[in-house]
Formats: structure tokens, sequence, C-alpha cells
């Protein structure tokens, strides 16, 4: 299984596993001949799915791990347990802890293994598309936030900032995360639509539970 890393400087993997998040756009390695063909062919639909099937890193159907540090991981899963029964703490989720503690990826969800998270996503929808052609509904999935303050609605980003629209706060969003104005150089991506839920690693573990 494949695992997908979300920015938490922006509490972008928080918003994820809260479904306030579910859209994301990644920029599309693609050729230069190809790009060419997008920008001048009369049959794009065509030429877009045949490019999705070749360069997206993930496909509609497929079950993808949600990256977090282990020692995040564990975190997640003992609230879950205390859901289910606050005076249990099972033996499987501290041999996980003693296991993955002395590992590089207890604090750096880099080095992590896609099977032992206990999220992920499943894509239902791939598109390819330039970044600048995002509706402003989509930048609330993407995980906007809109604010309602009497009667003004602004947007934020999760790091304090506050635009008047949705497409600003995204705008500010993805240039932040890039540490560029990638927005205003409007590359191909592929946007995906997704759905969360829990791993077969986490219902196992709360299997456990009594």
């Amino acid at each position: 299984m494949q695992k997908i890393l979300f920015n938490d400087n922006f509490h972008l993997t928080e918003k994820v596993l809260n479904g306030d998040k579910t859209m994301t756009r990644r920029v599309a390695r693609l050729m230069i001949e190809e790009k060419r063909h997008l920008d001048d062919t009369a049959d794009f639909e065509s030429v877009a799915k045949i490019l999705i099937n070749l360069r997206s890193p993930y496909h509609v159907g497929e079950d993808v791990a949600v990256a977090m540090s282990y020692e995040h991981a564990y975190q997640l899963i003992q609230k879950r347990i205390a859901e289910i029964n606050p005076d249990v703490v099972t033996t499987a989720a501290l041999d996980y802890k003693v296991w993955a503690e002395k590992l590089p990826g207890w604090n750096n969800k880099m080095f992590v293994l896609s099977q032992f998270m206990p999220y992920m996503i499943t894509i239902d929808e791939v598109r390819l598309e330039r970044l600048q052609w995002i509706s402003p509904g989509e930048c609330i999935q993407e995980g906007v936030r809109m604010n309602d303050a009497g009667k003004e609605t602004f947007y934020t980003i999760g790091n304090g900032q506050v635009f008047d629209d949705p497409r600003a706060a995204f705008v500010g969003l993805v240039n932040r995360c890039m540490n560029k104005d990638l927005f205003g150089k409007n590359p191909w991506v592929f946007a995906y639509h997704f759905s969360v839920h829990s791993s077969p690693f986490l219902e196992h573990q709360l299997s456990n539970v009594k």
C-alpha cells in the first residue's frame, strides 16, 4: 500500500482525519510533449484520461495510508480504544509503542510503514487539470475553513491568516505549503477526491478491546 503525506504546519492531516479536507492536488510530473499535447488537443478528456492512467501516482478505488509519526498513530489508537472502553489498555497497542518508539518513524512520518498507519483514504475521483481551475467550493474541500462572524464571512488556512474569499485563502495555503508562488505558475495537477476511514491495522487493534 502506498502512503500520502499532508502538511502538518497547516493541520492538514488533522483536517483529513476530521473529514474537513476531502480533496488534494498534487503537481503532475508530465513530459514537455505531454503538457504541450494537453494544451493543444481538441479532445482534452481523452488525452487527460490516458495521462491519468500513465502518470497519476494514485488511482480510483485505491486505498492509501495517511502518513503520520508512529507516536501520533499510537496516540490516535489509544484515543479510539478509550472511546470504546476507557479502562482498557490493550497489549497490542502497548506492543506497538514498544516496537515503534525505537524507530526513526516515531517522530518523523517520512520513515513510517504504510501498513502500520491507523487511517487511510480511498481515492474516489481523479482529474487532470490546471491548478487555477479550482472552484470556490473545492477550495473549501481542500481544507480552507469558512468562518462566520455576525454578518461577515471570512476564511482561514490554519496559521492565523484571514482571507476575504476561499480562493484567496487557497492561494495562500498552497503557496505557503510549497514555499513559492506555485499558484501563479499554474502547473498541471492531479486533483483527487477522497474519503477517509479506519485502516485494517486500526480495526485489528480495536478488535482486542472489550
